[in-house]
């Protein structure tokens, strides 16, 4: 009898544990009762925080503010100050690149802005189509957006004063001080970010690629022994293999990110396990596996508990000492016997 190997989670309709056998003149019984089964696969993986982006300054002067390493910058919040004027985080993947004014080519970088000045508040009128061109409402929006920034007044936004990157941002690492020169150009990094969501990153065996897939929701067990829920966000189409300490090459995995959902749990680089289903069978006919009778032409069987009939029956997914079972004199509510172990 092959039991499926894992982690397995059995949800019932009498509880998760399901009611305990019975004692009875003539041994144990336990109930035919409807349950789902889920069996479930158990993967090692790291929680932290993802997608790390270094940030440089582009304009000259000398870094008077930087944020302290952990705080979290939302749109339209200053990442870092150079000559006490504010560098200021815009969401959008793509980065800054240009100085942004009226007359330039129209590009997805204005796109972004556009729509950061919108949700931001500094389209009062409603004038803004947001698309690629730099036109007179986005001037004007610039113009209410410098003003309240305390930045000199104009209608252009020059190479440096905005960073494009995707939504909240984490500060995870300082490469400059205060009273550092800024310099301009192309400097190195002054600080670095991820994203504000934490999420699980597992490497599974490629030959278990099929029990991830996007959406899924999964269960994911905390260093302190806690539960949290996730949700599979992506999984690699890549197979990867490293070498092993000998030289030679490992086993091919690929990564899948779990996004956790609810509350962020502060931790980061922590080591977690995540359960993942690898087949489920719902509303089905189930028995302690300790019920099951080895028949001796081949097959199992069940003892009916009323009047110790044998009812040959069809085994399906095993799990977490549970059983799906067939048969035709079977039905829900009957008490089979459970054989002393």
């Amino acid at each position: 009898m092959a039991v499926a190997a894992g982690g397995v989670l059995v949800a019932g309709a009498g509880g998760d544990g399901g009611p305990a056998p019975a004692a009875t003149a003539g041994g144990a019984t336990a109930p035919v009762e409807r349950r789902t089964l889920v069996d479930r696969q158990r993967a090692d993986g790291t929680l932290g925080y993802g997608d790390a982006r270094k940030v440089a300054n582009r304009l000259p002067g000398t870094i008077t503010w930087l944020p302290s390493s952990g705080a979290r910058v939302r749109r339209g919040e200053r990442l870092f100050e150079v000559d006490e004027k504010p560098v200021i985080l815009l969401d959008g993947k793509r980065p800054a690149y240009r100085r942004m004014a009226r007359g330039m080519s129209g590009g997805e970088d204005v796109r972004q802005l556009e729509r950061n000045l919108v949700a931001l508040g500094y389209d009062p009128y409603r004038a803004i189509t947001i698309d690629r061109t730099f036109d007179a409402a986005t001037a004007a929006a610039v113009r209410r957006w410098r003003k309240a920034l305390g930045l000199p007044a104009g209608s252009a936004v020059e190479l440096g004063r905005v960073v494009f990157l995707p939504g909240t941002r984490r500060v995870t690492e300082l490469s400059a001080q205060v009273g550092d020169a800024a310099g301009g150009g192309a400097g190195g990094p002054t600080l670095t970010t991820t994203a504000n969501r934490q999420h699980v990153t597992l490497e599974l065996a490629a030959a278990d690629a099929s029990v991830a897939h996007a959406g899924q929701r999964v269960d994911v067990e905390l260093p302190d022994s806690s539960h949290v829920r996730g949700r599979v966000a992506r999984v690699g189409t890549v197979a990867t293999a490293a070498s092993d300490q000998n030289g030679g090459s490992g086993d091919p995995t690929i990564t899948v990110t779990v996004t956790l959902l609810g509350k962020r749990r502060g931790l980061d680089r922590a080591p977690v396990s995540v359960e993942l289903a690898r087949s489920a069978r719902r509303n089905v006919l189930a028995v302690p596996v300790t019920a099951l009778l080895a028949q001796r032409g081949g097959g199992y069987a069940l003892q009916l508990a009323a009047g110790r009939r044998l009812v040959p029956v069809t085994t399906g997914l095993f799990a977490d000492g549970y059983v799906e079972v067939r048969g035709a004199a079977l039905r829900e509510g009957q008490r089979v016997t459970v054989p002393a172990s």
